[in-house]
């Protein structure tokens, strides 16, 4: 089966992260070399031959579709681009018969993350879902070494600000509920809320208009629950300021179903019933029962 990865990159910052991060992870053991793959590049006319270079020896359909006066630090703006080259790739994988993913380039994924893909999907899933995991960028440095526990370790210990506002204890909890952050005695668990589908089988699964998942949960669907599976990182600038940030009110059922009716997926209580181990050392089981029971209570009390 064949992969084929959407990314848009454009603008210093983004292109910098994408060869310092991005590119060094994917090209860790068991990623890019564990796949069939194309990734599909959309950038700016002023940034081909500066990416053409750093992209040397990945396989690559590189576009300059881009205006050269696009702000790649606005998040709208960004958004919009992303989701604009995503539309038109996925019904080209889908016509081949290919997985389709999104990259993106301030991402970091753990080595053995997209051999990890490739048996999910030989093993008869069509799509699969994982935690977003911000961590600070300046906190962090420049990543070296991508096995699960050490970039665990990061997500835990140079965890971007606006984490701050997905915790289940939070008194501002953002209204922009993607995410519920559960402590835990090893670590953190992470609730996904949002049915974003950034990995599947393009021929095979509904997308909503809103690239979330169009279908309830089944056996062909995957969630990644544990870090030591695999771990994928979102490098943010410390000084980075999301929208969603400015107001919330303590986490209640409702603020979580007024997001669900915003971004309505069938997949919600699968995903629900699958939260996602943070940790960065040998842990047991059972030492998360509390917490994941406390977890599943709440959304019990969601959809009652």
């Amino acid at each position: 089966m064949r992969f084929r990865f959407s990314l848009a990159v454009w603008g210093d910052w983004h292109i910098n992260q994408l060869i310092s991060h991005a590119l060094p992870s994917l090209k860790a053991s068991g990623n890019l070399d564990a796949i069939d793959y194309v990734i599909v590049v959309n950038t700016r006319p002023a940034d081909v031959e500066r990416l053409r270079a750093a992209l040397e020896g990945v396989n690559i359909d590189l576009h300059a579709p881009i205006a050269d006066g696009t702000d790649g630090a606005d998040q709208g703006t960004a958004n919009c681009t992303i989701q604009s080259y995503a539309a038109q790739d996925i019904p080209a994988a889908a016509a081949a018969g290919e997985v389709w993913g999104l990259l993106a380039p301030d991402m970091v994924w753990s080595e053995g993350t997209f051999a990890l893909y490739r048996q999910l999907i030989e093993a008869g899933k069509k799509i699969i879902f994982r935690p977003l995991l911000r961590v600070d960028s300046d906190k962090a440095g420049t990543i070296r070494e991508f096995g699960n526990r050490h970039l665990a370790k990061l997500a835990l210990e140079c965890e971007h600000s606006v984490g701050q506002i997905y915790r289940a204890d939070s008194e501002h909890f953002t209204t922009h509920s993607e995410t519920i952050i559960w402590p835990a005695p090893d670590g953190r668990l992470h609730m996904t809320v949002s049915a974003d589908a950034v990995l599947f089988v393009a021929n095979k699964t509904i997308i909503t208009p809103q690239f979330l998942c169009g279908e309830e949960f089944g056996d062909q669907m995957a969630v990644i629950t544990d870090s030591d599976e695999s771990v994928a990182l979102a490098m943010c600038p410390a000084d980075k300021h999301y929208e969603w940030q400015n107001g919330g009110s303590p986490l209640s059922p409702d603020l979580i179903r007024n997001f669900m009716r915003c971004y309505p997926s069938p997949a919600f209580r699968g995903l629900f019933a699958r939260p996602y181990r943070l940790h960065s050392g040998d842990t047991d089981p059972t030492r998360w029962a509390e917490a994941e029971q406390r977890a599943a209570a709440f959304i019990a009390e969601v959809f009652a």
